[in-house]
Protein backbone atom coordinates (compact mmCIF):
# COMPACT_ATOMS: atom_id res chain seq x y z
CA UNK A 1 0.00 0.00 0.00
CA UNK A 2 1.11 3.54 -0.70
CA UNK A 3 1.86 5.23 2.64
CA UNK A 4 -0.74 7.93 3.26
CA UNK A 5 0.48 11.49 3.41
CA UNK A 6 -1.17 14.89 3.24
CA UNK A 7 -1.86 16.06 -0.30
CA UNK A 8 -2.68 12.61 -1.68
CA UNK A 9 -5.97 11.88 -3.45
CA UNK A 10 -7.65 8.48 -3.05
CA UNK A 11 -10.87 6.94 -4.33
CA UNK A 12 -12.92 5.33 -1.54
CA UNK A 13 -16.10 3.26 -1.66
CA UNK A 14 -16.59 3.85 2.10
CA UNK A 15 -17.31 6.12 3.84
CA UNK A 16 -19.96 7.50 1.53
CA UNK A 17 -20.73 11.15 0.98
CA UNK A 18 -24.21 11.79 2.36
CA UNK A 19 -26.79 9.46 0.80
CA UNK A 20 -24.60 8.72 -2.20
CA UNK A 21 -24.82 5.26 -3.76
CA UNK A 22 -21.24 5.36 -5.05
CA UNK A 23 -17.73 6.09 -3.83
CA UNK A 24 -15.91 9.42 -4.03
CA UNK A 25 -12.45 10.86 -4.27
CA UNK A 26 -10.98 12.27 -1.06
CA UNK A 27 -8.00 14.44 -0.19
CA UNK A 28 -5.78 13.37 2.72
CA UNK A 29 -5.27 16.52 4.78
CA UNK A 30 -3.53 15.08 7.87
CA UNK A 31 -1.98 11.84 9.11
CA UNK A 32 -2.95 11.32 12.75
CA UNK A 33 -2.08 9.03 15.67
CA UNK A 34 1.32 7.92 14.35
CA UNK A 35 -0.21 6.87 11.04
CA UNK A 36 -3.12 4.88 12.49
CA UNK A 37 -5.68 7.44 11.27
CA UNK A 38 -5.95 10.00 8.51
CA UNK A 39 -8.10 13.09 8.12
CA UNK A 40 -9.84 13.32 4.73
CA UNK A 41 -11.96 15.84 2.83
CA UNK A 42 -14.45 14.69 0.21
CA UNK A 43 -14.21 15.77 -3.43
CA UNK A 44 -17.45 15.95 -5.42
CA UNK A 45 -18.67 17.03 -8.85
CA UNK A 46 -20.91 19.75 -7.45
CA UNK A 47 -20.19 22.21 -4.63
CA UNK A 48 -22.21 22.04 -1.41
CA UNK A 49 -21.27 25.47 -0.03
CA UNK A 50 -20.04 28.82 -1.29
CA UNK A 51 -16.54 28.32 0.13
CA UNK A 52 -15.85 24.90 -1.44
CA UNK A 53 -12.67 24.89 -3.55
CA UNK A 54 -13.13 24.44 -7.31
CA UNK A 55 -10.47 22.12 -8.74
CA UNK A 56 -10.44 23.10 -12.41
CA UNK A 57 -9.31 20.52 -14.95
CA UNK A 58 -7.11 23.16 -16.62
CA UNK A 59 -5.27 24.10 -13.41
CA UNK A 60 -1.49 23.75 -13.18
CA UNK A 61 -0.98 20.41 -11.41
CA UNK A 62 -4.41 18.90 -12.25
CA UNK A 63 -2.99 16.00 -14.26
CA UNK A 64 -1.10 14.66 -11.22
CA UNK A 65 -4.30 14.44 -9.13
CA UNK A 66 -5.78 11.45 -10.93
CA UNK A 67 -9.13 13.26 -11.09
CA UNK A 68 -11.08 13.02 -14.34
CA UNK A 69 -12.79 16.41 -14.57
CA UNK A 70 -13.39 19.70 -12.78
CA UNK A 71 -14.72 19.06 -9.28
CA UNK A 72 -14.95 20.64 -5.81
CA UNK A 73 -13.10 20.05 -2.55
CA UNK A 74 -15.80 20.23 0.11
CA UNK A 75 -14.78 22.28 3.14
CA UNK A 76 -17.49 20.93 5.43
CA UNK A 77 -17.03 17.23 4.60
CA UNK A 78 -14.04 16.33 6.78
CA UNK A 79 -13.67 12.96 8.51
CA UNK A 80 -11.11 10.97 10.48
CA UNK A 81 -10.82 7.38 9.25
CA UNK A 82 -8.51 4.49 10.09
CA UNK A 83 -5.57 3.94 7.76
CA UNK A 84 -6.87 0.42 7.08
CA UNK A 85 -10.05 1.95 5.65
CA UNK A 86 -7.98 4.16 3.34
CA UNK A 87 -6.02 1.08 2.24
CA UNK A 88 -9.26 -0.48 0.94
CA UNK A 89 -9.47 2.37 -1.56
CA UNK A 90 -7.40 3.22 -4.63
CA UNK A 91 -4.57 5.74 -4.69
CA UNK A 92 -5.35 8.22 -7.48
CA UNK A 93 -2.68 10.93 -7.34
CA UNK A 94 -1.25 13.88 -5.49
CA UNK A 95 -1.47 17.66 -5.35
CA UNK A 96 1.40 19.48 -7.04
CA UNK A 97 2.33 22.85 -8.45
CA UNK A 98 0.11 25.91 -8.35
CA UNK A 99 -2.97 23.80 -7.58
CA UNK A 100 -1.35 22.51 -4.38
CA UNK A 101 -0.35 26.05 -3.36
CA UNK A 102 -3.89 27.35 -3.94
CA UNK A 103 -5.52 24.53 -1.98
CA UNK A 104 -3.05 24.92 0.90
CA UNK A 105 -3.87 28.63 1.04
CA UNK A 106 -7.61 27.87 1.02
CA UNK A 107 -7.15 25.13 3.66
CA UNK A 108 -4.99 27.40 5.84
CA UNK A 109 -1.89 25.22 6.19
CA UNK A 110 0.69 23.40 4.10
CA UNK A 111 0.37 19.68 3.39
CA UNK A 112 3.85 18.74 4.57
Amino acid sequence: MTQPRPGQIWFLDEPRLGDSEHGHYVLVTQVLAAGAKVNINFIATDPTANDDFRIADDADGFAATGLKHTCHLLRDRTYDIRTEQLAKGRYAGVLTGELQAQIEEWWGEAFA
